[in-house]
């Protein structure tokens, strides 16, 4: 089985792991200790030892970075702002989520750029050998590269409750079939209790299961449509099916993406000219560790402060 690496940035590097601005940093760091070495106040040998050690800690590793990437998120942390408004002139909400429109078609309107989402199902890559698995690996690295220079994708997995409506309205009519025919009580019984369950998976306890989703972002609405196509056939030649989204679905889906605490039916009863006023959340409050949208929690794990230390949040 081939694994993917998640990393696929790679830092340059001068020397060791080091990088160019790791080596400015030492430099500039030896100056300020040379200065506090020369200089003539009291204790000075104390305060360079302290430094000089404060100094190799900024170099640890921490995770992917360096120890001192981590105090710049937190000075950044401190000073950004960390709650936001649906409709509140400083702090509006609107500025995390910056998309104004859905077209009917479903591409997602930026202003500045345009955005569409595609349907992607999926299969069990493990459950194939290991010739099909590099197959469709080439073919999606493929699709990837076909894509033009300037376009931005993005790759988003969301856990979706399984939609039973169908099924009850089946159940339910043949219920109803039963008693209007005076069927033995024992079956409809049976069908009570099959409504039952379903409407409890479908309403109370639900099932969730994961969606996958590629949203692309061109500059020009008829060059994404152009993009659009080219990665629904390269998807297909990796036996992905995908489809683009309509505006309802889009709208489900942005909403999925802040909460799991709504009903996706309600969409119903929205016109598309509030798609975009209803998916945003009424508000959101960052933490160290978590972001709150209205009352659904969302863990930050490894970004946290890197994420909040971000001036274009953008999602």
């Amino acid at each position: 089985m081939r694994l993917i690496p998640k990393k696929s940035r790679v830092n340059p590097t001068i020397w060791l792991n080091f990088t160019l601005f790791d080596v400015v940093m030492m430099f500039l760091l030896m100056v300020v200790a040379f200065f506090i070495g020369m200089s003539n106040f009291k204790y000075k040998w104390a305060v360079l030892l302290g430094y000089v050690g404060i100094s190799i800690m900024l170099f640890f590793p921490s995770g992917d970075e360096r120890a001192y990437n981590d105090i710049v998120y937190m000075l950044r942390y401190a000073s950004s702002r960390k709650k936001f408004v649906k409709n509140n002139k400083r702090c509006d909400v609107s500025k995390l989520i910056p998309f104004t429109s859905i077209e009917p078609v479903g591409i997602i309107n930026y202003e500045d750029y345009f955005g569409a989402v595609l349907s992607v199902n999926s299969i069990e890559f493990a459950l194939l050998d290991e010739f099909e698995q590099n197959r469709r690996i080439s073919a999606f690295a493929t699709s990837l590269n076909s894509l033009g220079e300037m376009t931005t994708i993005q790759i988003v997995k969301i856990d979706r409750p399984i939609n039973y409506d169908d099924v009850g309205a089946n159940v339910y009519d043949n219920l109803e079939t039963a008693r209007a025919f005076g069927t033995d009580k024992a079956k409809i019984a049976i069908l009570e209790s099959r409504l039952s369950q379903i409407d409890a998976m479908n309403n109370v306890e639900k099932q969730y299961r994961p969606y996958y989703y590629i949203v692309i972002y061109e500059n020009n609405k008829d060059l994404l449509l152009r993009q659009v196509d080219v990665m629904r056939a390269g998807l297909d030649r990796a036996g992905l099916s995908a489809e683009m989204l309509q505006a309802q679905d889009v709208a489900v889906f942005f909403k999925y993406c802040y909460s799991r605490n709504f009903d996706e039916r309600e969409i119903e009863n929205v016109s598309i000219e509030d798609y975009a006023d209803y998916v945003k959340p009424d508000k959101m409050k960052f933490t160290s560790s978590a972001c709150v949208c209205d009352v659904c929690h969302i863990r930050l794990s490894s970004y946290g402060w890197e994420c909040l230390g971000c001036r274009d949040i953008q999602y």
